[in-house]
């Protein structure tokens, strides 16, 4: 049993005697303590680490001291203290300090690593302080002693010098490692910068001299010699990855994690890293370390930041192309020795191929001896298939480490380098090398006997894998993208072999998928098409064909466009290059008929070799559409794969986008085979419109409970009527005027249709009416179809005498839900030219809102929807609005407000889900609110109505929203990240627009948002402090300017100027932070220079310590002198800033306890 701490005011052989007995009950395991002698042990080394000044303390324990946990303990110490206290200290105590710390670990060489790299810590801490300071150490005399220790040849001291220099170069890497001591950005760059300059070239030199020692000892790989290599690998890696930029500007995410950039030195370093012997030094370290994971994994990556050498330290191209020579050479010539690479290896190899070749410019890898280039591309080009090959067993056996995907996806950027600069190679160069990869990675995504799937390295078939989606890696669209981003060019590099393959694969497997469809349906008991047919004796089959199918379709996808989000859609230059080409042997009717031939399959057609290979192959996704509806006619829905029902509308909706009218004007040229069949003349390009929105409706129909499908569905109905020229073919057809009626009048598909998926549908369909352009009787009948419908039934079913009696029947909640969800899809698709049609229809809809929310005050699902209905009015809909009818639109909000308040204000439930209901719910409105608030910024509408709107801001319907609502904002909701940030960031937007009015808002509302102001300067969350000082920033100056005498707001703002006064000078503030609450800081100084007065002397005289009340005193002097002019000039206040700066680093040394 421990005793109670004697305190460390006299030091004796006791005071060790119970610090040992501290760590050995530390160190113990939990079990055999009780919580009583924990906390015992904790408090004691706690109370060391608070001493004030524990020098002499922490001296005495090293010296008595032989507990290893107990040493660190005092180097933890040592490390705060030297950094709290270090404005105390002197020159040559400080240099004392380090000298004896140095000694200390000199003489205990076998001291534990983590404590010894604790204590060297502090000496690394000592040496970048005083870098940059009056108190400068002796430097030079350090790294004369980490010499002696590199070169005594004594393995334990050689290990201390190691361990010393790693701890310098974390220190100064300004990188994640380094120690937090109250510096700015600045001053830690100030420091790096000197090192990188002076010293750290000197050290690598020592380590290439240490490391060249080892490669030549026989006995490098001893016991004795193993950790000194790895511990030098460890310095060289770090060295290696320097970042040598500038670093001027400043990086708010700098401290948070190491980066790994390119290695890009200064001219200095040009003889040390242009030598050739130290590109081989670290070669030969690989082929010396492979069989210790450790020691080549190290080495890889210090040969993976030589590959990145670029900048200045080459002085011409020349350099750079032998730099490349002799790299290529000493890899190829390791990759001939080393033969097969093992686990470990793949990723770093295939990490060196991509460095190279995404920073050495094409002009410099092209002009490497052809012999050289040839042999490393041949090599590329095999080992991108090897890593394939592993990736696919990785997938297949649901691997937790995939090193082969993560090579497979380095060798993928290489390749996309190398093809996007095939115009400095010679045509064709890289054809054999794409088909071989487009091959292998066909082969590893296809069963046999086309492909290898779920089979291993060596060829055996693995035991049966279970083929199903795994829903923790997502989609695959979306797990392998970038991969198939690239297959889809290599696919498009080589037209010719690569499209008559996936011809050839997908018709093969339709053709497969329907027979097997067929032989099941026929194999039943009962009549044809009658009724579900058991697949038990089946299910392998049909899993390995879904899954063939849904991977070829997604290489088709990708083949057939390279378009990604925010782009204009555009058929690949490479495709239509490739169908011109083709021209000449290709009968344009033979195309036409298999593309308009979806029932049947395209090999049975007459001459169906002559046909377009780019349009056979877009041909067989319409095959298997058909196929999958005689299925789905036959009653074999259960059979079809959901998953390729999706990737198959994908595929439809990625080919519609470029292909289907495409727009002439972008392109040069166009095949006649093309214009034939995607042209909007084209009889078949309306086919294939009007067959899309078949498509469209049957899947909304059968597939609507598969959320997948319906999601592409929706993606492709919505592209297909937000063009006009297709919205123009598919409003002639039946489908179309059928999903119109069933949405317009709640029946049918509208029925069916998730809660998701509903808006989204109503969404593309309005969209069809503003693709309408010309006032039109057309127009205005679609209008009339689409809106009127809907409008009539909701204020119908609201108006029914018996709706409140109804109301809470399952059927009707339902009613009035998808009412509102098809109320937000219309006003999510608002658009100028429909901005009219689509007030007029939901305003009526509007005055009702308000009593409907509190009928169904406890519904969760219809509050959400009212309150998302203005959401989305607020999104698109009142940008294009007058001030009359968003007046309109802004009494019904508040109306509704009221109502919404005086519901939820004090309201108690016992559910558990009524804290995230009322977050959803606040969300929404705080959402609502900034849309609100942008309308005063975004004014489309510039016709003038006959009656002249109310003078009255967005800015005040805003905030007197925020008056009924902020009530509701307990703390616990406020913990939410997205409700905390919206709250913050819309006052903040108001404070610095219209400060004015918030100063005038009601006592009681003005008091409540300067408290969350309060709140918000100390927020965990940095986004969310900084937006708050800025807020302050502006309300203060706004009140300084105008000299605003508003006692609420000179109390509120006095009280701010409290806080932030004192949150400064906090130890913990984060520096990040610095410029937004200086700059807040002096602007409540300007406006308070008295009360800002009275908190400087009332600090002054806390302090009890002559020596410190008289240095805290000059601080503040220097901070704020008496001649200092309080103006809001940008001059003025970046005086202040600057100021602020050098004050607080001074006073935060004896002022601060860490």
């Amino acid at each position: 049993n421990m005793a109670a701490p004697m305190g460390f005011a006299h030091l004796s052989v006791s005071l060790i005697s119970e610090l040992d007995n501290a760590a050995q009950v530390m160190m113990a395991p939990p079990n055999l303590l009780s919580s009583e002698q924990k906390q015992k042990a904790e408090d004691l080394f706690l109370e060391l680490r608070k001493q004030r000044s524990p020098f002499h303390v922490c001296r005495f324990i090293m010296e008595n001291s032989q507990v290893e946990y107990v040493l660190f303990q005092v180097a933890s110490t040592l490390k705060e203290a030297f950094i709290r206290e270090w404005s105390l200290l002197s020159a040559d105590e400080i240099e004392s300090w380090r000298s004896y710390i140095l000694t200390y670990l000199t003489n205990r060489p076998l001291l534990v690593n983590w404590a010894r790299e604790q204590m060297l810590c502090v000496v690394a801490i000592i040496c970048k302080r005083s870098m940059f300071e009056k108190k400068q150490t002796n430097r030079d005399k350090l790294y004369s002693e980490l010499a002696q220790l590199l070169a005594t040849g004594n393995p334990s001291l050689q290990l201390v010098g190691c361990s010393l220099m790693k701890a310098l170069l974390d220190e100064l890497c300004v990188g994640g490692k380094s120690t937090a001591m109250s510096l700015t950005w600045e001053q830690h760059n100030r420091a790096k910068r000197l090192f990188q300059i002076s010293e750290m070239q000197k050290m690598f030199m020592v380590v290439l001299q240490l490391l060249t020692q080892l490669v030549n000892n026989k006995e490098a790989l001893s016991t004795d010699n193993l950790p000194i290599l790895s511990r030098l690998l460890v310095i060289s890696e770090i060295i290696l990855s320097w970042d040598f930029s500038p670093a001027y500007r400043r990086n708010t995410g700098y401290f948070e994690a190491f980066q790994s950039v390119n290695l890009k030195p200064g001219i200095t370093w040009r003889q040390t890293l242009l030598d050739s012997s130290v590109t081989e030094l670290y070669f030969k370290l690989f082929l010396l370390g492979r069989h210790f994971a450790d020691i080549g994994h190290k080495a890889v990556q210090c040969l993976i930041q030589l590959a990145s050498l670029c900048g200045p330290i080459f002085p011409d191209t020349q350099e750079q192309i032998q730099y490349l020579t002799r790299y290529l050479q000493l890899f190829l010539q390791i990759h001939d020795n080393v033969g097969e690479l093992t686990v470990s290896e793949v990723v770093g190899i295939s990490s060196v191929i991509s460095r190279l070749l995404s920073v050495f410019p094409v002009n410099i890898f092209v002009s490497v001896a052809q012999t050289t280039r040839e042999k490393f591309i041949k090599m590329a080009a095999d080992l991108t298939c090897k890593f394939c090959r592993g990736a696919a067993v990785e997938e297949s056996t649901s691997a937790d480490d995939c090193v082969y995907r993560d090579a497979y996806n380095n060798m993928l950027e290489a390749w996309i380098t190398l093809l996007s600069n095939s115009s400095y190679f010679p045509p064709a160069h890289f054809r054999q090398h794409c088909i071989d990869i487009f091959n292998t990675f066909l082969q590893c995504h296809l069963s046999p006997p086309d492909g290898v799937r779920n089979q291993t390295l060596n060829g055996e078939c693995m035991t049966h894998v279970e083929e199903q989606i795994d829903e923790i890696e997502g989609d695959d669209r979306d797990v392998f993208e970038d991969q198939l981003i690239t297959i889809g060019n290599m696919a498009r590099y080589v037209p010719s072999e690569t499209l008559p393959t996936l011809t050839r694969l997908l018709e093969s497997r339709i053709s497969r998928l329907h027979g097997q469809l067929q032989r099941i349906h026929q194999s039943s008991n009962s009549s044809p098409y009658s009724s579900p047919v058991s697949t038990q004796s089946h299910p392998s089959m049909l899993d390995h064909i879904n899954e063939d199918l849904h991977w070829l379709l997604l290489v088709t996808g990708y083949t057939l466009s390279d378009s990604n989000i925010g782009e204009v859609a555009m058929i690949p230059r490479e495709l239509i290059e490739y169908s011109t080409q083709s021209s000449a042997h290709v009968d344009v009717n033979t195309t036409m008929k298999i593309l308009g031939s979806p029932g049947h399959e395209a090999s049975s057609i007459p001459d169906s070799a002559k046909s377009d290979p780019l349009i056979r192959l877009i041909s067989s996704a319409f095959r298997l559409c058909e196929v999958e509806s005689q299925a789905m006619n036959a009653n074999l829905t259960h059979l079809i794969s959901p998953q390729v029902s999706a990737t198959l509308v994908w595929l439809l909706h990625r080919f519609m986008k470029p292909y289907l009218f495409y727009k002439h004007t972008d392109y040069t040229q166009v095949s006649s085979t093309l214009e034939a069949s995607f042209s909007i003349d084209s009889e078949a390009g309306r086919w294939i419109a009007k067959y899309l929105m078949d498509k469209i409706l049957f899947n909304l129909t059968v597939w609507c409970s598969e959320a997948s499908v319906t999601d592409d569905t929706v993606k492709l109905l919505t592209s297909m009527l937000d063009n006009k020229k297709r919205c123009l073919v598919a409003l002639e057809c039946s489908s179309l005027q059928r999903l119109v009626s069933d949405i317009s009048h709640n029946t049918g598909v509208c029925v069916s249709l998730s809660a998701e998926d509903r808006p989204r549908v109503m969404r593309a369909l309005v969209l069809a009416g503003s693709a309408l352009t010309e006032p039109s009787e057309i127009k205005n009948q679609y209008w009339a179809q689409l809106l009127k419908p809907v409008q009539e039934h909701f204020l119908a079913l609201l108006s029914d005498v018996n709706f409140k009696q109804r109301s809470q029947q399952s059927d009707v909640i339902q009613d009035v839900s998808r009412n509102l969800q098809l109320i937000q899809g219309a006003m999510k698709a608002s658009k100028i030219d429909s901005v009219d049609v689509l007030f007029h229809f939901v305003e009526p809809c509007l005055r009702h809102l308000s009593p409907l929310l509190e009928l169904y005050q406890d519904s969760a699902d219809i509050v959400g929807s009212v309150l998302s209905v203005y959401d989305c009015i607020a999104e698109r809909h009142i940008l294009h609005l007058n001030e009359v009818k968003t007046h309109r639109i802004c009494e019904h909000y508040l109306t509704l407000l009221q109502t919404y308040s005086k519901c939820n204000l004090g309201k108690y439930s016992r559910l558990d889900n009524t804290e995230e209901d009322s977050y959803n719910d606040l969300s929404v409105i705080i959402s609502t609110l900034a849309g609100l608030l942008s309308k005063d910024f975004v004014e489309f509408d510039i016709s003038c109505d006959s009656v002249a709107a109310p003078q009255v801001s967005a800015a005040d319907i805003v905030l007197f929203s925020l008056n009924m609502i902020v009530p509701l904002m307990t703390t616990e909701l406020m913990k939410f990240p997205g409700l905390c940030n919206g709250y913050f960031q819309l006052i903040t937007f108001i404070g610095e627009i219209y400060p004015d009015k918030i100063l005038h808002l009601p006592c009681s509302l003005l008091n409540t948002l300067m408290s969350s102001l309060e709140m918000g300067v100390s927020h965990v969350n940095v986004d969310v402090s900084k937006v708050c000082f800025e807020a302050i920033a502006a309300l203060t100056e706004h009140c300084v300017r105008n000299t605003t005498h508003i006692e609420t707001v000179n109390n509120a703002t006095k009280h701010l100027l409290e806080v932030i006064h004192n949150q400064l000078l906090q130890d913990g503030f984060n520096t990040v932070l610095s410029h937004p609450a200086a700059e807040a800081y002096y602007c409540l100084i300007c406006l308070h220079s008295v009360r800002y007065s009275e908190l400087v002397q009332e600090l002054i005289h806390r302090v009890t310590d002559t020596n410190v009340r008289n240095r805290l005193t000059t601080a503040f002097t220097q901070l704020t002198p008496s001649d200092m002019q309080l103006v809001l000039t940008r001059q003025c206040k970046t005086a202040f800033i600057k100021r602020l700066e050098v004050f607080l680093e001074d006073v935060r040394g004896f002022l601060s306890v860490k």
